[in-house]
């Protein structure tokens, strides 16, 4: 058996038994973790390190120190192949997936961070976010913590894990470089974690702790302004915790051999300490310190241990030695010699428990360390419980040469024995090795190492290395090793500073080892070392952008339960697509958001890739509406959203209409799942659609009746609420009239009863409910309030809302004392008889449930009687009644004199629960004498009596001692009738002996009589049971009196005026005029005289004391002192009155009054909602809201004055200036919420801050100040200015120098970036810092596309933003080829010419790159000769055409030679000039010779005269048709030579120019309805679109748009670009065009690449006329009965020779005339008078009066005025009463005016007015569809009409310039006979006008191209 077999066996033994002996004791994370094993096990390896539960493993951190763990031993979170969400959520995610395709996430700083390790870190509990941006803002998220350097200032910053977002960041301020990692821990145990950050600085070693507080919205991180958030510094100036280094390199570089802070639990109580390796800068001793933590700085160090061996210390390690000792470790090398030792340091005292061991086995290198020393990694190596150290020894025997690396060394903690000692093959050892159990035994069984060396000694080219030993041996067995090739960068970069880690990517027993070295991340196989053993994606190493030294850091930063590697600033991730909804519920949203029902609403679905890399398949999204499918897209390439690429969010919409309801609306992605992805548990988003009616609210009442306590007075409230969709004003009103009097219901103080409601924002009204002290406890009542939408007052609420008194419920059973007690007397076989008085405490009527008697040892059932001696069997009381009430009980013949008896009365009230029981203790006594009634209650100034009835002894007489009795009292007269008699003071009861007696005793009580109980008791001498005995309860008189001493009004009725808010004395005498003491209680309220007014706000406050005891007739003098409240409306009486309440009753009071007013007050509560401190932008809109409240009592008005200080930042000079804010007059306590606009001005800033002082005024009194802060925000902003910049790019290229602006707020320089294709550009990639607002040029070199067409426009998207990234703006520039003209004219053979004329066989060919518009003549023709054909033809690029021109010779030519030139003129190149030999032939060419065709295409080349197949012959294939010569277009061009076969020697020439061209379908529209308005406004946008449809090849092609003028109209966009089998439609889209008016011809052309015109569509349209009008000033009828139009008119000049009338029309009937009238002419304003109304009445219309309406119109294309309204008016007309004639009399009128009429006729009588002066008017004929010779042949019907003037009685010209008169002959258009009154005819007619008009003849340049026209 091999060694290596042997190995394995012995490994997979090691591995079975502790699983064994795992599954016996039910470990079951083992069990549940499957194939995650590894994982777990390295966890268990750590915590088999900890002693107990208390103590602190560092894991409380994703990773939050460097190497994670204070053992450095490599524990990693469980994790494996088959880990991650799956199909499932993220959030159930315990065992990660690994990363099996490396792709790099993000890189937070493009020249790297400065720590040699990373930190991941969990600040979810500091981030302070809105919530409506939660997800934006970290959640679900880690974060990573670096140190970089800012030129000498080094930056601690905090970046978001998913986007690399710059979260937190602060200036550390000058400082060495900051090698050692930030430790991140929650020192103070609130949730929140700290930074611990140890650097040095040029003078001391510092440390700080920071308490990031991370603030976040919608726009963003706050990253800035944290500098306050640092909880202390600690600085030493005798240590460093960096050293240089003896290696050259490294110390010319200024590279500090610099240790790691660790943060370990030295003392195992679960607090953590801070230890750290420095130097001391006196003694050069490596020095180790300890740190207590907490949120003070500390003192000094808890404890500091010097090692006096050795120059430089390694990273100190902690581990755990047993459960209650922990022992840092570490070693020191000796740069000079090499020399190494190890030490173990006590963790909770600090004493040395090694001192000085030194290593074995070191080299004597003078050059080490290089870079760093490693410290030692805690490992457990064997089965006993305490853990063994590895130490690294730095250094290389010899050199580049294999064999002899840095060595690893095994050590027991507990002893210095060795356990094992290896060297690497090769290299340095700047970093620590990592240990792994592979087994999951809990015991590391390998030990993987990174080293690096120099291939050569004479240069730095450095190579790394890697390998993985197995320590399970005695002597170490290398499992394999491999180089790490070197790379791109700098030399320094090739240095192994950054520590391995291991990851079970493929799920082998040996986990992959992952290595960061130079700028590439190299992954190699657990097993066998080779990365292609891993699979594709790790076969090659990963490249990075920059350095990584920083050793690696694990976690899942981006929330996908994939661990993520962060290498300082590097995120590696997975490589994979992830797609999700927006973040923060932004997935799915409505326009509108709150839909109305029956309203359109767009439903659009909003997502992007938040992962990695695109989809590799189709990714198909839908939206679901309530589960049913409503529109469903794909998408093929999505790319990913920033950092990861350049994608954005993608959205789809739909749109639905709103039903009533609320809709779940589902987004799903990749609904196929077609797609692999990071996660699948974000493919989807719902959300719900409410859709209510859009007002609908409702009154929520108390959920509990309100009950309210008699006496009181309560603030009940109530809610509003909108339950629909749209935020209205509402008013709530209610009515209580219902309310039984002495209840009130007053609105609460402010309380708003027309409030806004705002869908599901409540608001709270409060109301004041009072119930008097007399309510009983069942009245109840209620109040109905009304809710009324004030647009709508039809939509309202109604609810009642019940009010209930609070019930009490009280008893009270007492006998004549008042206690529960009561003595009853009665004579032997008589009826004792106790008193008693019960009475309802409670509010509400009770009645007695039960009454209940205990069984008296006399036996008998007592009974209870009221006074009358009737037997009650239950008691029914009011509130507070009482009841005077006996109990009888017979006494018996059997008991004796003075023998006594018990009983208990119960009576209860109430059932239930609510049972109430009162007791009454009654005691009979049997006796001789009785008194009746035995207890009397009576008020002063009253006569009473009793009734004695005794058993007389012997004597017959029985005395009783008055004065004994206690009888005789002041003023009490006593008398006595019947057998008693009064005697002296004796009271004496005669009668017969052993007799009865029976008298009467009464007794007249004064009437100052004081309250009191009185018990009258004596016993006679000389009988022993016969008592006098009874009682009497002198009740209270309670009285009261007040009166007011001062102040006092001058005069009855008039006020006391007070000023507000001051405190003023009222002087009151108060009295008890009643017969005994008695408290009183003053109270004070303040009464409005109207009962509509609201109470005015009054605070007493009562000097002496308000509740005061008074014996009776005793008074006191009282001051209260009374102030105003601020709100009191001024002068307006109100009453104070004051009330002196007897307390013994209630309804007993006396009241005074005192009328006052208030003086006039100015007062205002202001309160600034939108706080004190603004974060602005320039040029932002900033609204400061504030709320005020007149607090005055009159009306006042607010006003307020904005004032300015400022701090600059830099060259700030910005002027801010917010005008003065008048707020509205508002009555006294009235509310007002206002907002107030500064706008910041656009020259701000960043970090200038201006100091507003908001005064606040009323009137001109000054009530305040407030400072608000507005701090200017960093705003980052550039776009390139085009103006005067010419956009015209050269065909070959050429440079483009574009101005770019700085938009933002503070100096910076601009960066450029190309975004998206394009054109190809040449541009710097930055440059200069400009200040804000200012300007700075760049320059682009740009180079158009092969063979583009002059005119083509192309988009350059160029992306402008700051360094940082911030600004960013992506800009489409709009660039255009420019024109490179060239034409070339030629021809072939003789231009034969014929009697019916001929054309040549010549041609232009345009191989220029612009589309021409040629102007075509010929010069040096002779006398008589005719040119026929167009004037112009276009010619695209390409394009070769014929010259269509044909010459008729004239009559006179002799057939002899001439030479002609051509003219050709080109808007650019000018006139061309091509001479031509023109001769006489038979044969000659109707149409040009020349052909320009496809191959394959059949053209017709007509002749001018008859031939046949046998008239020509030719070389050429060809046939002859109807005299055109037809020949099939070869793929060539060349002459082809035509022979006549009459003459030999006459020939003509073809000229056939054919290609091969693809097939292309091409189909272009143009749209009527968009030239509508031309003419009137500038033609812009869209006018029609062609569809094109490419076959086999791209097409290239030129849209233009051209007049019949010949005016090439400008497009947005010419260019065509088509790929090959595909089809897409281009807008036609016009830029500006306002043509001249007219008939106009649009014709639109695609012209292809190759000259073909693939499609042209025309459209004949009118252009109008803008900036003129006429229209009717006035229309009436005059006294004449004729009707009178006044024309206003502006503008009107461009109207002449244009035909304009008036049409008339009668509403009430048929009746209508037009005239023609002339609206130009006139100098002044111009009045026309129609004459001829006949035939607007109708008798038998029974019509007293007509409407009539005239309207005023022109022919087009003036048919259209800038003003419509002013084209009508309308007038009355009152027809002339006819006189009554008979049908004879009508009928012989007629005849006679009809035989005048002809004969005046034809005798000449009848003659125009102007006749002989007016000249014949042309008519005016203008090309429009509404205007038609019907039209003019209606006109000429309806001129008989108008009125006529004869001769002989010429009319009298109207000499007013208010009024002309145009009578209808002058107006009416004769038309000659030779004027062509055609279409064609008025059409010619129109040009020979517009010839005539001199109008502007612009040229072709001027009118093309007026975009890119260079300026």
């Amino acid at each position: 058996m091999t060694s290596r077999t042997m190995h394995r066996a012995t490994k997979i033994a090691c591995a079975i038994v502790p699983l064994l002996l795992l599954i016996l004791s039910s470990l079951s994370p083992l069990l549940i973790s499957g194939n995650n094993t590894q994982s777990y096990l390295e966890k268990e390896t750590d915590i088999a390190q900890s002693s107990g539960n208390n103590s602190w493993m560092g894991e409380t951190q994703p990773w939050g120190q460097y190497a994670r763990t204070p053992t450095h031993n490599g524990t990693m979170p469980p994790h494996g192949p088959d880990g991650g969400p799956g199909e499932g959520s993220v959030d159930g995610v315990s065992v990660y997936a690994s990363i099996d395709s490396p792709i790099v996430n993000w890189v937070g700083f493009d020249d790297g961070v400065d720590a040699y390790g990373s930190i991941i870190a969990d600040f979810s509990q500091s981030i302070t976010s809105t919530s409506a941006a939660l997800e934006r803002c970290g959640q679900g998220e880690l974060f990573g913590v670096t140190v970089s350097k800012d030129g000498g200032e080094s930056i601690l910053t905090i970046l978001s894990g998913d986007d690399a977002k710059t979260a937190w960041e602060v200036n550390l301020g000058q400082t060495n470089d900051i090698r050692s990692t930030p430790i991140v821990h929650d020192i103070d145990d609130d949730g929140k974690p700290e930074i611990i950050v140890v650097y040095d600085t040029s003078s001391a070693l510092q440390i700080e702790m920071w308490s990031p507080e991370l603030s976040c919205s919608e726009s963003g991180w706050q990253k800035t302004g944290h500098s306050n958030e640092k909880l202390w510094s600690y600085s030493d100036s005798e240590y460093r915790i960096g050293i240089s280094s003896p290696h050259t390199p490294s110390s010319q570089t200024n590279h500090l051999a610099v240790t790691q802070p660790l943060l370990a639990d030295l003392e195992l109580d679960g607090n953590p300490e801070l230890v750290l390796a420095v130097v001391d800068e006196g003694s050069d001793d490596p020095t180790v310190l300890s740190f207590d933590l907490t949120t003070s700085v500390p003192s000094e160090a808890e404890w500091v241990i010097s090692l006096d061996r050795g120059t430089h210390p390694s990273d100190p390690t902690w581990a755990a030695l047993d459960s209650t000792t922990t022992a840092i470790v570490l070693t020191t090398i000796d740069s000079n010699s090499g020399n190494m030792w190890v030490w173990r340091i006590d963790g909770a005292s600090g004493s040395l428990d090694w001192e000085r061991v030194a290593v074995q086995g070191t080299d004597s290198d003078s050059d080490s360390p290089r870079l760093r020393l490693p410290g030692p990694v805690i490992v457990q190596l064997d089965n006993d419980d305490a853990p063994e150290m590895i130490l690294t020894v730095p250094t290389d025997s010899n050199g580049a040469t294999s064999g002899n690396g840095a060595r690893y060394i095994g050590m027991e903690l507990t002893s210095t024995s060795e356990v094992f000692n290896f060297r690497a093959q090769n290299g340095y050892a700047d970093t620590q090795p990592l240990p792994i159990d592979t087994s999951g035994d809990g015991i590391h069984d390998r030990l993987c190492w990174v080293t690096w060396y120099s291939e050569s000694s004479i240069s730095f080219n450095r190579k790394g290395m890697v390998g993985c030993h197995d320590i399970s041996l005695s002597t170490p067995l290398k499992e394999w090793s491999r180089d790490l090739q070197r790379g791109n960068g700098n030399d320094n970069d090739e240095i192994g500073v950054s520590s391995p880690i291991w990851m079970d990517i493929n799920g082998d027993d040996e986990p992959e080892i992952l290595v960061a070295f130079g700028q590439r991340l190299w992954g190699f196989d657990g097993e066998t070392g080779a990365s292609a053993d891993i699979n594709d994606a790790w076969s090659s190493p990963l490249t990075m952008p920059h350095r990584v030294w920083a050793s690696p850091a694990v976690a899942d930063m981006d929330g996908d339960g994939t661990l993520d590697i962060l290498i300082g600033d590097i995120l590696v991730s997975q490589s994979a697509a992830d797609f999700a909804p927006l973040a923060d519920q932004r997935g799915i949203s409505f326009n509108p958001a709150e839909p109305d029902p029956g309203q359109q609403v767009t439903i659009t679905g909003q997502f992007s890739n938040i992962g990695t890399i695109e989809n590799d398949d189709d990714l198909d999204v839908v939206l679901l509406l309530n589960g049913n499918e409503i529109v469903r897209e794909r998408f093929d390439d999505v790319e990913p959203v920033s950092p990861s690429g350049e994608g954005g969010p993608l959205t789809f919409s739909t749109v639905i209409t709103a039903e009533l309801g609320i809709h779940n609306v589902t987004m799903l992605l990749d609904v196929n799942g077609n797609i692999s992805e990071a996660r699948e548990d974000n493919n989807i988003a719902t959300t719900q659609l409410a859709i209510v009616e859009p007002y609908v609210a409702r009154i929520d009442l108390p959920i509990e009746t309100p009950r309210i306590s008699p006496g009181t007075t309560e603030l009940v409230a109530i809610e509003v609420l909108a339950i629909g969709s749209t935020t209205a004003d509402w008013s709530l009103t209610w009515d209580d009239s219902a309310l039984p009097p002495g209840w009130s219901f007053t609105l609460d103080n402010g309380a708003d009863t027309h409030p806004t409601l705002a869908p599901d924002n409540p608001v709270v009204i409060g109301f004041n409910v009072g119930i008097p002290n007399d309510a009983l406890g069942d009245a109840n009542s209620y109040v109905d309030f009304t809710l009324t939408l004030d647009e709508d007052t039809t939509i309202i609420t109604e609810i009642q809302m019940p009010i209930e008194v609070l019930r009490t419920r009280g008893l009270s059973v007492t006998g004549p004392a008042g206690l529960g007690t009561s003595d009853g007397y009665g004579r032997v076989q008589g009826v004792a008889n106790a008193w008693m008085v019960v009475e309802n405490l409670g509010n509400a009527q009770e009645s007695t449930t039960s009454i209940d008697w205990t069984a008296p040892s006399w036996g008998g059932s007592p009974s209870l009687h009221d006074s009358n001696g009737d037997e009650i069997f239950a008691l029914t009381l009011n509130p507070k009644e009482d009841v005077e009430l006996f109990a009888h009980l017979d006494v018996p013949s059997t008991v004796n004199r003075g023998s006594t008896t018990s009983t208990t009365l119960t009576l209860c009230i109430g059932s239930g629960s609510e049972t109430l029981c009162q007791d009454l203790e009654i005691y009979f006594t049997a006796v001789d004498s009785i008194v009746t009634p035995i207890h009397t209650r009576s008020l002063p100034n009253t006569t009473l009596s009793w009734d004695i009835t005794a058993d007389l002894p012997l004597s017959g007489t029985l005395q009783w001692n008055m004065v004994d009795a206690q009888m005789i009292q002041t003023n009490w007269q006593w008398s006595a009738s019947g057998n008693l008699v009064i005697n002296g003071s004796n009271l004496e009861l005669i009668g017969s002996s052993n007799g009865v007696g029976v008298g009467t005793l009464s007794l007249q009580l004064p009437t100052n009589t004081v309250p009191y109980r009185h018990v009258f008791s004596t016993n006679d001498e000389s009988e022993n049971h016969s008592n006098l005995t009874f009682s009497l309860q002198v009740l209270q008189i309670y009285r009261s009196h007040a009166t007011l001493l001062e102040p006092l009004p001058q005069s009855e009725g008039e006020s006391v005026s007070m000023n507000v808010t001051e405190p003023q004395n009222i002087r009151l005498r108060l009295e008890n005029p009643g017969n005994g003491e008695d408290e009183f209680l003053l109270s004070a309220l303040a009464k409005p005289l109207s009962a509509q007014e609201d109470t005015p706000p009054v605070n007493f406050v009562f000097i002496s004391q308000e509740q005061r005891t008074l014996g009776p007739l005793a008074y006191t003098i009282a001051t209260v002192e009374v102030t105003l409240g601020a709100e009191v409306p001024a002068q307006t009486p109100f009453e104070l009155e004051f009330r002196w309440t007897s307390l013994g009753d209630l309804s007993v009071y006396d009241t005074v009054t005192l009328l006052v007013e208030a003086e006039p007050d100015h007062r205002w509560d202001l309160n600034i909602t939108s706080g004190v401190e603004y974060l602005v932008l320039p040029d932002e809109k900033v609204n400061i809201d504030f709320a005020v409240k007149n607090t005055g009592n009159a009306n006042d008005t607010l006003r307020v004055i904005p004032s300015y200080s400022h701090t600059y930042f830099g060259l700030d000079s910005s002027i801010w200036d917010t005008p003065m804010f008048y707020g509205d007059e508002l009555a006294v306590n009235q509310s007002a919420m206002y907002s107030f606009n500064v706008s910041v001005p656009s020259t701000a800033w960043a970090e200038s801050i201006a100091h507003m002082q908001f005064g606040i005024y009323s009137n001109d009194i000054w009530i305040q100040d407030i400072m608000l802060n507005l701090t200017v925000l960093h705003e980052s902003g550039w776009r390139f200015n085009l103006a005067n910049t010419s956009l015209t790019i050269d065909p070959a290229g050429q440079n483009l120098t574009l101005t770019v602006d700085q938009l933002g707020n503070a100096p910076t320089a601009p960066y450029f970036a190309k975004a998206g294709a394009g054109w190809n550009i040449t541009y710097p990639e930055s440059s200069e810092i400009v200040q804000p607002l200012e300007s700075t040029s760049v320059t682009v070199f740009v180079i158009p596309p092969e063979g583009a067409v002059a005119g083509e426009i192309g988009i350059l998207k160029l992306r402008i933003s700051d360094a940082d990234g911030s600004g960013s703006t992506i800009q489409e520039i709009p660039v255009r080829v420019g024109d490179a003209p060239n034409l070339t004219i030629a021809h072939k053979g003789i231009w034969k010419i014929n009697d019916q004329g001929g054309m040549p066989t010549a041609w232009v060919e345009n191989v220029g790159n612009d589309v021409a518009v040629l102007q075509l003549g010929i010069s040096g023709l002779p006398s008589g000769w005719i040119v026929e054909g167009p004037s112009q033809m276009v010619i695209a690029p390409n394009q070769i055409i014929g010259i269509p021109l044909s010459l008729l010779p004239s009559e006179d030519w002799t057939g002899q030679r001439f030479i002609a030139s051509l003219e050709i003129t080109h808007p650019i190149l000018g006139l061309q000039l091509h001479e031509i030999e023109i001769e006489k032939g038979t044969l000659a060419f109707e149409s040009s010779p020349v052909a320009h065709a496809a191959s394959g295409t059949r053209v017709s080349i007509f002749m001018n005269t008859n031939i046949t197949e046998n008239s020509i012959s030719s070389e050429l294939n060809f046939e002859v048709i109807d005299n055109s010569i037809t020949i099939e277009m070869a793929g060539e061009r060349g002459e082809s030579i035509l022979i006549s076969a009459g003459d030999a020697s006459e020939t003509l020439s073809l000229y056939l120019a054919g290609y091969l061209l693809p097939n292309v379908v091409v189909n272009c529209n143009l749209e009527s309805a968009a030239f509508s308005m031309l003419g009137l406004q500038p033609l812009e946008g869209r006018v029609g679109e062609c569809s094109i449809t490419a076959a086999e090849e791209a097409v290239q092609a030129t849209l233009i748009l051209v007049s019949n003028t010949g005016e090439r109209i400008d497009l947005v966009s010419n260019s065509i670009l088509l790929g090959s089998m595909e089809n897409d439609s281009f807008e036609i889209n016009v830029s500006d065009w306002t043509p001249d008016a007219g008939v106009i011809e649009v014709e639109a052309m695609v012209i292809d690449s190759y000259g073909r015109i693939l499609d042209s569509q025309s459209l004949s349209t009118v252009a109008r006329s803008s900036g003129w009008n006429i229209g009717i000033s006035t229309f009436s009828v005059n006294d004449e009965g004729e009707l009178e139009v006044s024309v206003l008119r502006s503008g009107y000049e461009i109207l002449a020779d244009v035909t304009c009338r008036i049409q008339f029309e009668s509403l009430d009937s048929t009746w209508s005339a037009t005239q023609i009238v002339d609206v130009v002419t006139p100098d002044y304003t111009p009045t026309f008078v129609m004459k001829a109304t006949e035939g607007i009445s109708d008798a038998e219309d029974d019509i007293s009066e007509y409407r009539l309406e005239a309207t005023l119109s022109c022919d087009s294309p003036y048919d259209i005025d800038d003003i419509d309204e002013d084209d009508s008016a309308t007038a009355r007309f009152t027809p002339k009463s006819d006189s009554i004639v008979e049908q004879s009399d009508v009928f012989i009128s007629i005849l006679v005016a009809s035989v005048l009429l002809v004969i005046a006729f034809f005798a000449g009588a009848f003659t125009q007015k102007t006749q002989g002066k007016t000249t014949e008017k042309k008519p005016t004929v203008k090309s429009i569809p509404a205007v038609s010779t019907k039209e003019t042949e209606d006109t000429q019907e309806e001129e008989d009409e108008f009125s006529f003037v004869f001769d002989e009685e010429p009319r009298e010209e109207v000499e007013e310039v208010a009024i002309v008169e145009v009578p209808a002959e002058e107006v009416i258009i004769d038309l000659d006979e030779e004027v062509d009154s055609s279409p064609s005819g008025r059409l010619a007619a129109l040009r020979t006008e517009m010839d005539d008009d001199g109008g502007k003849n612009l040229s072709r340049e001027e009118r093309m191209n007026r975009f890119f026209a260079d300026k």
